[in-house]
């Protein structure tokens, strides 16, 4: 008798599960598109991912300005490579969260007209200024340089944020150029 109620029981699920599935899929596939290309739109026109200088672009709370962008030929002792400048950006961050967060120099990259992303310059030329990397509790402000070393005839050069150095995909750019 318990075999037989297991059995009904099993087609009765079978055939409910079956009938939903086929409603579901029916009915889904008009509105699917419809729902991801309206949320796409939403998505693009309320997130703001380009900025320019003085121009503070907002990422968890954490408020990140590009101040000033000056182009550098080295010192006597240290130079960028041949038909190359250093583009030296200060970089403002305000902890405007309820915790602590971390800022690193390597978060940032730097891209140019011909799809180089780069890494920041070893360098000496913001010996004084250089960001670093560190804590920043909340309410607090850190003031520091980031240095590339790019063509000196380049068109366009944007400053990239990476949330960690493991993403693949830049939370934001600044546009120096």
């Amino acid at each position: 008798m318990k075999k037989l109620l297991s059995i009904l029981l099993c087609t009765f699920v079978l055939i409910g599960v079956t009938g939903c599935i086929s409603y579901t899929d029916d009915s889904s596939e008009s509105t699917e598109s419809t729902e991801s290309t309206e949320t796409t739109e939403t998505n693009e026109t309320n997130e703001k991912t380009s900025y320019g200088l003085n121009e503070t672009a907002v990422y968890n709370d954490v408020h990140y300005t590009v101040t000033n962008v000056e182009y550098s030929n080295g010192t006597q002792y240290d130079k960028p490579a041949d038909g190359m400048n250093y583009v030296i950006v200060t970089l403002k961050i305000e902890n405007k969260s309820d915790s602590k967060i971390s800022y690193n120099t390597y978060d940032w990259k730097m891209i140019n007209s011909q799809g180089q992303e780069d890494d920041g310059a070893f360098t000496t030329v913001d010996n004084d200024t250089h960001l670093s990397s560190g804590d920043l509790i909340a309410g607090g402000t850190k003031t520091g340089t980031l240095v590339y070393e790019e063509p000196t005839n380049e068109s366009s050069l944007k400053l990239l944020y990476y949330s960690s150095i493991f993403d693949d995909k830049s939370e934001f750019e600044i546009v120096i150029k």
